[in-house]
């Protein structure tokens, strides 16, 4: 019933509410069409307007009185019709939107009487006063008056189109026609100005002229589709007839022919009254159209509100009639059905879900609704049953298959876990089975293992037990850490752990391992205990299989053995046989105690017969039956363990005879006998004896060498060994047992040694007393003494020796020998006196002592030291000496000593103690005569003073000299700089240009000239900041590439691999290294190529040492020439001085420069060849910048270099390689050809590199060659000259040559070609300065409050207006005291600190405010100071970090991130240009203005560009266009900006001034900017004029030229902070010389500064005079 009311009440809704809506639209709709005749009759009416205003400004004072009332008629009519509109929109209530058409109203009023104000103005004024622009810009304020009524009109034609969709057409021609006559108008508008000031059109006009012309084409073309969509009604047709004799056949015509004359001359024919006089009219003709469209408008209104009325009184009746119905039927149906059905409903629906628990009414009635009721409950049950065994039975089904197709265990494993797994969230499985044969457990198979899981025993852990008991095991909710669930990206504690035996009879084939995310309960559980059986069974068969294949194998293999057995055992049958019979030892074998077999030699030594010891019982064999037990007691164990047995027993022969024997015997197994064994029996007797008598002998001949205290040993007489007794061996440094392995001879240090002593004992058969040297084992040489015999022995002669070790006592007497000779040697050959004193006492000296001395010889022996002394004191006076002496140091010192004839000399003397311990013992004393060499040092001291002393004065003079030359040379080529921008003739031009170059090299000269003094003062150092060397080679590239190209030389630069390009050390002084060696090698070349080389000569984990080279093809140099170079004003030779210039200076700066960064400088050349000039540089690694890679599509494109020159072609190659592309070279252009064409089918090449100039054919015919072949995919062409660019633009363009690059090529410049040609961005590191595109997002800093502590007003105002900008809140103190004073009172988040400042400075008000307690406070340091120096000191004085000025925007906002705590974030500014930027958003406001559907796809075609403007707002503003919220959409677009300032510049050389530095951070706003730059040059001659009335002494010029350098840097004045830098650092260094040099430089500087900018600042002037 529920649904019959519920039906029944959408039914009248969907009746009465569209009809009420209908209502309401139609209402809104005839309110909107009469607001839409009242605003399009304003709008022409203000249309109207436009031509007694424009005549009225034409017309001469004073004003006709026809003009006037024409004026004021028009105006009267314009205010009435607007006055229309709003009453009518007063009583228009149901309007929709009608606050929107009030605003556009409001605005349209405020813009009409802002430009009738304008006109009033002017027309008051004679017309020879009205100004072009003024006139233009009252024109122009009428015009706009037109599109601020167009959002209200917009919303009147949005509820007419709400009202009847048919209506869309009338209300398009009533608004075309509306718009027509509009700009039909503003063309008669924009000639008002050239008919008053009687000239030609300008450009801007003519091409206003232009667009509003195609703008009316293009709304004629529109009219006209919307009249056919109407079906071209005859009041239609009529009125468009009209508007073609009228306005198209007369005005237009009239309209162009005025433009055409004013194309060239400003004589019209007719004034502007005239012109509209006949204009207007024709013009007026469109209105007829938008007549005839409102009246058809108004009909239609009528019509359908007839029509809306009549059918909503129809349908209301109908309404009443069907609740009546409804209220009938309702209490009946609600209580027989509704409720029963409703629970019916419900039940089915929890059937249809699988659910197990149905709500069913009580099945008590016996009607229909009862009998469903119970049937529903059986099917209930039925249902549920059914679906269970149809899920078990098919999964069942599905896993028995897979394990009947499985052939082995672990496929067996793999089907049931690969089934089981997506039924019971299986996470973790493993499968054991038993081994048959062990009753181990072993894998195998398992489901997301971590690893191998090892075999298991019955005794290991709960899967044996599970095995062993027959019972699953389950553990619910493991603990953390027991097992692991994972997947690639993380892991879980499972929710269950369970272990099912598999069991096949009462036998366990198997244990599952399981681990589930949940328990396995349900009918997945009753799907695992009906697959078990299965595996189960399968697994029996699988083993019985298993078995079977195994006993099959082993049979196969087992037949195979036993026949080879039996063949072996055939053979060893034999051969035993054969063995045993002839064996000649006695053999034979035992079972049972009775002998079996016996071999003839056995049976001759027991003194038997073969025959009669068969049988014999073995126990005769024993002297007595005792000792046969005693034998069989030691030997039957072993035997009977199959062991052998070697015993010497006493056995006895047949005949009774006793004899010793030697037994072996080892236990065998014979079939049929026990206790077998095999046995060998040798008679030993008269061994036995001989032994036994020969040991007792040796024995005692043993003991007697063993003891003897000499090294004894026994020899045959070629070296062999016997017996050596332990004193030998430790004599020899060995051991008795390696002795008897060696021969006698490998000792003796010389061989001929032996032979004498062998020939002697041969002769005399004895030696005695014989002393030789003998080397022993570990090398070390010996002296012995030896005494020798021959002896005869029973198996021969041998030699007995006796050896003593002599070698201490032959060292000692030699050492006393050689040392009283060695030192009375030196004693008596000593140059210096040598005396030994005991207690000052002189107990010998040698000879030189007494001629030092002037004493005889032997005369100062027993005398004190006191004779050497001049006096008491002196001799007194030793000082330390002693002590030194008594610590066992050498005591040295020079000391004034006397002759005998008094004459006095100076001594130098040295002395030891001969035992520290006790100084009685005496001193040796070493005495030289220095007094010559001390007056040649003090002479040497004095010369050396002279020299300093003429150096500096040297230096001095040309520091002070260079000085003065460059003050007025500075002046000289600026000034010729200067006068070269002014109108010359060409005579004067060359004058002035040589003026300049001379200039420039002389300046050059007076450069080295004062680096040189420097490196003579020791005063020239090398910094340590960042350098990135590929800037440094571009550098290098720039100023020596013209210098090369001028003369036909190529340029390359050649990085090797490993070199890194970001760096720690003074990036100056290197290029300064590198251009001098190469401005060397472009002036010495005339042919050929030069090439500057950098390659890592070693890695050293922070820093590295690279080698710089340039290697040119011109003159070359001898190794004479070679020699002189690298010192101070030398050149290769003279001729070279007058041929090529120079002063001889650089290299040797150029040497000490290397040498203070850690290398040196070589040079390596061949006459006529060439050279190569190298240096080292030991430098750290800096901060690396990201590689350059491109995007990972294009990784790995195919490139070919084309180039005739190989040195160049590898350079490029090797860094097209390390961009990860594939690059393939060939050397001219017929090569280049054939490549391409051959790689067209395999991988064709993507970007070609030609060179220009080539041999043959040159890049640009190879170009068209390239193109001939018509390739499917022709590649980018990159041209690659080491020429000017301007030489070959024009035919790289011709030849459709995507980009030129001049040698010397670097990376950056290479890579950003390649991604221009592929169109793809530039991956450079946000790190790069060079980078743009990209801005910090400073959303989170909105709020932060900041003091800003500058004194410099134009620093202020710029950190001001770029943290303003940033939505930070700014507070500004002139100086670190008034910081000091406003962090005491204020709440700061952050302090930005200048360093140098009046009254206090920035370090002193850090340390205040740290003082304060502010220690969280971050403080950063602003500094132009780049200097390590000056940032170690911004942190010791407390700041947190520092920041370099001029301030650069996003570094300074990442800093301020980095210490509040906000992670900056890139933002990707659009990738569109500015005027791209402007156009698209101004096509979307008026788009969106018209309500026009256009601007869906606009926004769709720059998305992008739309989300680098309107950031996090862009997603809604796309979503509020596509649901046609136009309104709201266009409150999102940014203001209207103003138009990028940039193409209005003046051409300045940025190196006087820089638009960029202030450009971006005040958004290029000329009108802004221009008072900034007046305010701040006016701050700048105040301080040039305090500059040029100090004194070089005066203190404050360095504060003066700090602030001057701080603003010029912010403002962009870059040479005029450049010369205040300098004006400062001489200031700092005292250096009052240069000061004196620079000061007067500051005047034209500053005048040059001015001039260049008086045509930017012109506006400024002209507003101020005003």
């Amino acid at each position: 019933m529920g649904l019959v009311v519920l039906a029944n009440v959408v039914l009248i809704g969907r009746v009465i509410s569209p009809q009420l809506d209908m209502q309401a639209r139609v209402q809104s709709g005839i309110a909107g069409q009469q607001l839409m005749g009242l605003g399009l009759e304003a709008a022409s009416r203000i249309s109207a307007e436009r031509g007694p205003s424009n005549g009225a400004l034409g017309s001469e004072l004073p004003l006709p009185p026809e003009r006037t009332e024409a004026l004021k008629a028009a105006r009267t009519a314009t205010d009435a019709a607007l006055r229309q509109v709003v009453e009518s929109l007063d009583k228009s209530p149901s309007l929709r939107h009608g606050a929107a058409v009030r605003n556009s109203l409001f605005a349209a009023g405020s813009q009409l009487e802002t430009a009738r104000r304008q006109i009033d103005a002017l027309i008051a004024r004679p017309r020879p006063e009205r100004a072009d622009q003024e006139v233009a810009a009252a024109v122009g304020g009428m015009v706009k008056v037109l599109p601020l009524m167009a959002p209200g009109l917009n919303v009147i034609e949005t509820n007419l189109a709400q009202a009847d969709p048919a209506l869309i057409n009338y209300v398009t021609i009533s608004r075309l026609s509306t718009e027509m006559r509009d700009f039909a108008g503003q063309i008669g508008s924009i000639f008002t100005a050239p008919y008053v000031a009687r000239r030609p059109l300008t450009v801007d006009e003519l091409a206003q002229v232009e667009r509003s012309l195609g703008t009316i084409a293009a709304l004629d073309t529109q009219l006209r589709l919307a009249i056919d969509k109407t079906g071209s009604p005859p009041d239609l047709l009529a009125a468009l007839a009209t508007i073609d004799a009228e306005f198209f056949g007369g005005g237009l015509p009239l309209i162009r022919r005025i433009r055409d004359v004013g194309r060239s001359s400003g004589e019209y024919g007719m004034n502007a009254a005239e012109f509209a006089k006949i204009y207007v009219p024709q013009m007026n003709s469109i209105l007829g159209l938008r007549a005839a469209a409102l009246a058809a408008i108004a009909d239609r209104m009528i019509h359908l509100e007839h029509e809306t009325d009549a059918t909503l009184r129809f349908n209301l009746l109908l309404t009443v009639i069907v609740v009546m119905s409804v209220l009938a039927c309702f209490l009946l149906i609600r209580l027989r059905m509704s409720r029963p059905l409703s629970q019916v409903h419900r039940a089915l629906g929890q059937l249809a879900r699988g659910e197990d628990h149905m709500d069913l009414p009580v099945a008590r009635r016996h009607d229909e609704i009862g009998e469903v009721v119970e049937a529903l409950t059986q099917l209930a049950a039925v249902v549920r049953d059914r679906a269970h065994e149809s899920y078990v039975s098919g999964l069942v089904a599905r896993i028995t298959a897979d394990l009947q197709a499985a052939e082995d265990f672990e496929s067996l494993a793999r089907g049931l876990f690969s089934n089981m797994a997506p039924v019971i969230d299986l996470g973790f499985a493993v499968y054991f089975r038993c081994d048959g044969e062990t009753g181990e457990l072993v894998e195998c198979g398992g489901y997301a293992r971590h690893g191998d899981a090892p075999a298991r025993s019955p005794s290991d852990g709960l899967v044996a037990e599970c095995a062993a008991e027959r019972r699953e095991i389950l553990i619910s909710n493991p603990p953390e850490g027991y097992l692991k669930i994972r997947t690639g990206l993380l892991s879980a504690a499972p929710g269950a752990i369970l272990l099912l035996p598999v069991v096949g009879g009462d036998e366990c084939l198997g244990v599952i391992e399981m681990a589930t995310m949940k328990p396995i309960e349900g009918r997945d559980r009753d799907v695992l205990d009906a697959v078990l059986p299965v595996l189960a069974m399968r697994m029996e068969i699988l083993a019985r299989s298993e078995r079977t294949r195994q006993l099959l194998l082993a049979t196969q293999r087992q037949a195979g053995e036993l026949t080879a057995q039996q063949e072996r055992i055939q053979a060893l049958l034999s051969e035993q046989d054969a063995i045993f019979d002839n064996a000649p030892m006695g053999i034979m074998y035992t079972a049972s105690g009775r002998i079996q077999r016996a071999n003839p030699a056995m049976a001759e030594l027991l003194g038997y017969t073969v025959e009669s010891m068969k049988g014999l019982e073995a126990s005769r064999l024993f002297a007595t039956a005792d000792s046969y037990r005693e034998f069989g007691g030691l030997v039957a164990p072993k035997l009977g363990a199959g062991e052998g047995i070697h015993q010497e027993w006493d056995l006895i022969r047949g005949d009774g005879q006793l004899f010793s024997a030697m037994i072996s015997a080892k236990g065998v197994r014979l079939e049929g006998l026990e206790r077998a064994s095999i046995w060998i029996v040798e008679d030993i007797t008269e061994r036995k004896r001989l032994e036994r008598e020969m040991r007792e002998s040796g024995e005692r001949l043993r003991r007697i060498l063993e003891n003897s205290p000499a090294g004894v040993s026994i020899n045959t007489e070629d070296g062999h060994s016997l017996f050596s007794n332990q004193r030998m061996a430790e004599m020899l440094a060995t051991t008795p047992e390696e002795l008897s392995h060696r021969s006698a001879t490998e000792f003796w240090f010389d061989p001929t040694d032996r032979q004498e002593f062998i020939a002697t004992l041969r002769r005399d058969g004895y030696v005695r007393d014989y002393q030789s040297r003998f080397v022993r084992a570990d090398g070390t040489p010996i002296t012995v003494l030896l005494a020798s015999a021959l002896t005869e022995f029973a198996d021969g002669r041998y030699l007995v020796s006796w050896a003593y070790d002599i070698t201490e006592r032959q060292k000692a007497e030699d050492a006393v020998r050689f040392a009283g000779a060695e030192q009375q040697a030196i004693f008596e050959a000593a140059t210096v006196g040598i005396a030994f004193l005991k207690n000052r006492v002189i107990v010998r000296g040698n000879p030189q002592l007494d001629r030092l001395f002037g004493y005889e010889p032997g005369e100062l022996v027993g005398q004190s030291t006191r004779i050497w002394f001049p006096d008491d004191e002196s001799f007194a006076d030793v000082g330390d000496a002693y002590e030194a002496l008594s610590r066992g140091e050498v005591h040295q010192r020079e000391q004034c000593y006397v002759r005998k004839d008094g004459t006095r000399f100076w001594c130098r003397i040295s002395g030891s103690a001969i035992d520290p311990s006790d100084l009685s013992r005496g001193a040796v004393w070493m005495l030289e005569d220095v007094t010559d060499a001390r007056a040649a040092a003090e002479a040497l001291a004095k010369a050396r003073d002279v020299a300093e002393d003429a150096a500096k004065t040297k230096s001095d003079f040309l520091a002070n000299m260079s000085h003065e030359i460059r003050t007025p040379m500075n002046a000289i080529i600026g000034m010729s700089h200067l006068a070269l921008k002014t109108e010359l003739n060409p005579r004067q031009r060359d004058y002035v240009k040589k003026i300049q170059q001379s200039g420039q090299h002389l300046l050059g000269i007076i450069n080295d000239i004062l680096d040189f003094s420097k490196i003579e003062a020791g005063k020239l150092e090398v910094e340590v900041t960042e350098v990135h060397l590929d800037k440094v080679l571009e550098n290098v590239g720039n100023l020596i590439s013209d210098k090369a190209s001028a003369k036909g030389l190529e340029l390359l630069f050649d990085l090797g691999a490993g070199v890194p390009l970001d760096l720690m050390g003074d990036s100056l002084r290197l290029g300064q290294v590198l251009i001098n060696y190469a401005n060397n090698a472009v002036k010495f070349t005339e042919e050929g190529e030069i090439v500057v080389a950098v390659r890592l000569l070693e890695d050293l984990g922070a820093e590295v040492m690279l080698r710089f080279e340039v290697r040119d093809t011109g003159i070359g140099l001898t190794e004479e020439q070679k020699a002189r170079l690298f010192q101070s004003f030398q050149q290769a030779d003279t001729s070279t001085t007058r041929k090529f210039g120079g002063t001889g200076l650089g290299l040797a700066i150029s040497k000490k420069l290397a040498e203070l960064m850690g290398g040196e400088v070589g040079v390596d050349s061949v006459p006529g060849e060439g050279s190569t000039f190298w240096f080292t540089a030991r430098m750290g690694k800096g901060k690396p910048r990201a590689p350059l890679l491109p995007e990972p599509e294009l990784v790995g494109r195919r490139m070919l270099v084309v180039d005739d020159n190989e040195n160049a072609r590898a350079v490029l190659v090797d860094m097209l390689s390390s961009m990860s592309f594939e690059v393939d070279s060939v050397e001219g252009g017929a090569a280049a050809i054939d490549a391409i064409r051959e790689a067209m089918l395999d991988q064709p090449y993507e970007v070609v590199f030609l060179d220009w100039q080539m041999p043959g054919m040159d890049g640009l015919e190879v170009a068209e060659r390239i193109h001939d072949i018509r390739l499917p995919f022709p590649p980018h062409l990159i041209m690659v000259t080491a020429y000017g660019r301007e030489e070959i633009i024009k035919g790289a363009q011709a030849a459709d040559i995507g980009e030129v690059l001049v040698k010397p090529v670097n990376p950056a410049a290479l890579f950003d070609s390649i991604m221009r040609v592929f169109a793809s961005d530039d991956r450079r590191s946000e790190e790069d300065e060079g980078t743009e595109g990209g801005t910090v997002d400073v959303s989170g800093l909105k709020g932060v409050r900041v003091l800003l502590v500058e004194d410099n007003e134009l620093n202020q105002e710029v950190a001001s207006e770029i943290l303003g900008d940033a939505g930070l809140v700014v507070d500004i103190a002139a100086n670190g005291q008034i910081a000091v004073d406003k962090a005491k009172t204020g709440h700061y988040d952050l302090i930005l600190m200048d360093m140098q400042m009046p009254v206090m400075d920035g370090v002193t008000a850090t340390r205040e405010i740290r003082a304060m307690g502010f220690q969280d406070l971050p403080i950063i340091a602003m500094t132009a100071n780049a200097m390590q120096a000056d940032r170690e000191k911004c942190l010791e004085a407390g700041m947190n970090d520092h920041i370099a000025k001029p301030i650069d925007p996003d570094s300074m906002f990442a800093t301020m991130m980095k210490w509040l705590g906000r992670q900056p974030v890139a933002v990707a500014a659009p990738a569109a240009s500015p005027d791209e930027a402007v156009a698209v958003i101004a096509r979307l406001r008026a788009l969106l203005a018209d309500s026009d559907p256009e601007a869906e796809e606009l926004v769709e075609a720059h998305g992008d560009l739309l989300r680098g403007l309107l950031g996090k707002k862009a997603d809604r503003f796309a979503a509020l266009v596509s649901g046609y919220d136009f309104d709201k959409a266009l409150k999102l677009l940014p203001a209207e900006a103003k138009e990028d300032g940039r193409r209005n510049l003046p051409e300045i050389d940025p190196d006087i001034f820089d638009f960029e530095v202030m450009g971006s951070i005040y958004k290029w706003d000329l009108e802004r900017l221009r008072p900034i730059l007046a305010g701040f040059l006016d701050d700048a001659a105040a301080k040039v004029a305090k500059i040029e009335a100090a004194q070089p002494e005066d203190t404050a010029l360095r504060e003066i030229a700090h602030g001057l350098k701080g603003a010029a840097n912010t403002a962009g004045a870059i040479r005029l902070g450049r010369l205040a830098a300098d004006m400062e650092s001489s200031a700092k260094a005292d250096n009052t010389a240069a000061l004196a040099m620079l000061a007067p430089l500051m005047a034209p500087t500053l005048d040059e500064l001015k001039g260049a900018l008086a045509p930017f600042l012109s506006s400024v002037t002209e507003k101020a005079s005003s």
